[in-house]
């Protein structure tokens, strides 16, 4: 298993902050956010987006803060994610499941 982490607004196609778990170690010492340390192993729901295409993905294990939620993932949990998002939009993947999602603007509900 490929064991390095990254915060997943900081993973973009192409780019990307990684660290290795020595690295992620030294980060339990301190979240990234709130500083506190101690983190916790957790299963989240995860949502991709690129392009304007989302992919929901259900039990998604990752390093959780407990104090103020920070999450952080493997790499490979990030890749496998990725790679599916492809397959489904390349339409070589059947979907499991869809959902219809309402978007609104903020400005319009306030």
């Amino acid at each position: 298993m490929n064991r390095f982490f990254t915060h997943p607004l900081s993973l973009k196609k192409g780019k990307g902050s990684l660290r290795s778990c020595e690295q992620f170690d030294m980060m339990k010492k301190k979240c990234n956010f709130c500083g506190h340390e101690e983190y916790l192993t957790n299963k989240v729901q995860y949502i991709y987006n690129r392009s304007d295409r989302f992919m929901i993905v259900n039990n998604v294990p990752c390093e959780q803060c407990t104090n103020c939620g920070e999450r952080y993932y493997a790499v490979d949990v990030l890749k496998a994610i990725e790679n599916d998002f492809d397959s489904i939009y390349s339409s070589k993947k059947e979907i499991k499941k869809e959902i219809l999602i309402p978007v609104e603007e903020y400005a319009e509900i306030v």
